[in-house]
């Protein structure tokens, strides 16, 4: 049981995936700006679609600021959506 907890916990800190959402977000802002600064993008369309690929890590960090410490990435998304019983 205790190797279980252990592979859960390793799991847990290195991601069920590893690094490649990452690198591949990272790669996505990286293209958006060597298309603007280097090909001459225009800014309005750069911003946008800055804005677009980075709003759901703002949204992601957003739901982890707001958990209790201890519960971390793997809490629910939100502290208060829990079921309430009718009355």
């Amino acid at each position: 049981m205790d190797h279980q907890r252990e592979n859960h916990r390793e799991e847990q800190r290195a991601g069920p995936r590893g690094a490649k959402p990452q690198a591949l977000f990272a790669l996505a802002v990286a293209a958006v700006a060597v298309t603007h600064l280097a090909l001459g993008m225009d800014a309005v369309w750069s911003f946008w679609i800055a804005y677009i690929l980075t709003r759901p890590l703002g949204a992601s960090v957003g739901d982890h600021l707001s958990q209790p410490s201890g519960h971390g990435w793997t809490a629910s998304a939100h502290a208060g959506a829990r079921p309430r019983a009718r009355g």
